[in-house]
């Protein structure tokens, strides 16, 4: 506990050293006002901004360190120029106060209960304002300053607040910008992710159906061995096919559970326009390509804006599309992927065509089964899965009520075509 209080000490002293150098060397930029040695100076603009962005320090700790280095500073380089320490001394120490009072003010206006920015730029005028009159009260022998100096130390105290406050607010601004890119891109990931997470839930929870009815017909096959007083070792055999089966269901439905318990379902209560869906896909798609130094050129045009529900598929459907159209080129081989997106009457139609080798006419009618693949593993010779299209169509049936439509020519390419309605594309169909 202690070394932890030590280690935030020194922090915070660090912090303090480097507004006390900034401030200081500010302080070099002046110009003499209303009287002799009396300065009007942009640190008075620095001093307030490095305030705001340390208010987890005491604004009054930093003016009483700024308030011992700045006006030092100033001592030393006067006394460079006109070689008399006394002269030097006399002409900065009531700045002194002016930074002790500047920061009391701070403190005990923002600080202390640190409000809105509209309560800052009423300390920030309040504490330049007084401090100054402060300081040149001082520098009249405790005389108060004319009614005309007063007026033209307001003028200044405004004009400097209004430029701490657009520099604060321009800030502040570009902060967020920066806390909303950052969340657009943490999001992106989290979709592209999901999206392959349910496509995988989805296919998952298809096979077990098959998974089912195999079990099915395991047990029926051991009944029916029973009743044929069939040979022991056969009837055993077909029981032992049935349990396992059945426990090979029970870690299908295990990962199914471990999958949608790291999927954020929940999000499908939030709506997401088409457009974003797509620019996420040529975002991702696009840095995979450059990744990957590809010749392909890839475009997306979206003309809709149309919200979306169950974002998560849609993404996962453009994406195998997309995925499954850049696999039909050779490596290093150049072509064009394209995806068009746009209303018609009250569908949303996605086009993705692209210029790569094709699919051969007696292929089209199984490009849709499960495991169905032409392509190979580059080096290995082993087929890759073939699950895109299979889960593509799957999808679109029972998510949004539709199908693909394709049209391809061995060596000239291939076209798919989706037409959604605009309505089931909003909610979908469960």
């Amino acid at each position: 506990m202690m070394l932890n209080r030590e280690k935030l000490d020194i922090e915070n002293i660090k912090k303090i050293m480097k507004v006390v150098v900034v401030v200081s060397f500010c302080s070099l930029f002046s110009v003499n006002f209303f009287i002799e040695g009396f300065i009007i100076t942009i640190s008075v603009i620095v001093l307030p901004i490095l305030l705001y962005w340390h208010d987890d320090i005491n604004s009054i700790k930093i003016t009483l360190f700024v308030a011992i280095g700045s006006p030092l500073f100033r001592m030393v380089s006067l006394y460079l120029t006109n070689k008399d320490i006394n002269l030097s001394f006399f002409t900065i120490w009531p700045e002194i106060f002016f930074y002790i009072s500047y920061g009391v003010i701070f403190y005990f206006v923002y600080s202390k209960k640190r409000q809105s920015i509209s309560e800052f730029g009423v300390a920030v005028f309040l504490g330049d304002f007084l401090s100054n009159i402060v300081e040149i009260t001082l520098r009249l022998g405790f005389s108060l300053p004319s009614l005309d100096i007063i007026k033209g130390l307001a003028i200044i105290a405004l004009i400097r607040t209004s430029i701490v406050l657009i520099i604060i607010i321009i800030a502040i601004k570009y902060k967020y910008f920066l806390i909303q890119e950052e969340h657009e891109k943490h999001y992106q990931k989290l979709l592209l992710m999901n999206s392959d997470f349910l496509s995988e839930i989805y296919f998952l929870e298809k096979n077990t159906i098959y998974i089912e009815k195999l079990m099915a017909k395991a047990f029926n096959l051991y009944k029916k061995s029973e009743e044929l007083e069939a040979n022991p070792v056969i009837v055993d055999m077909a029981l032992d096919i049935s349990k396992e089966v059945h426990e090979i269901k029970k870690d299908y439905l295990r990962v199914i559970e471990g999958l949608e318990n790291v999927t954020e379902k929940k999000l499908f209560g939030l709506f997401i326009g088409i457009d974003e869906i797509a620019d996420i896909i040529y975002k991702s798609t696009q840095k995979a390509l450059e990744n990957d130094d590809s010749n392909i050129v890839f475009t997306v045009t979206c003309k809709s804006k149309r919200k979306v529900r169950y974002h998560f598929y849609v993404a996962s459907i453009l994406r195998n599309l997309v995925n499954n159209a850049i696999e039909s080129f050779d490596e290093n081989e150049k072509g064009y992927v394209d995806v068009k997106i746009y209303e018609e009457k009250n569908n949303v139609i996605i086009n993705i065509t692209d210029t790569g080798h094709g699919i051969k006419e007696r292929d089209i009618p199984y490009i849709f089964n499960p495991g169905f693949s032409s392509k190979y593993q580059g080096g290995t010779g082993d087929v890759q899965r073939g699950l895109g299209l299979s889960i593509v169509s799957g999808l679109l049936k029972e998510y949004f009520d539709t199908s693909i439509e394709v049209n391809s020519k061995a060596n000239e390419g291939t076209s798919f075509k989706i037409a959604i309605n605009i309505f089931v594309l909003k909610e979908g169909v469960k």
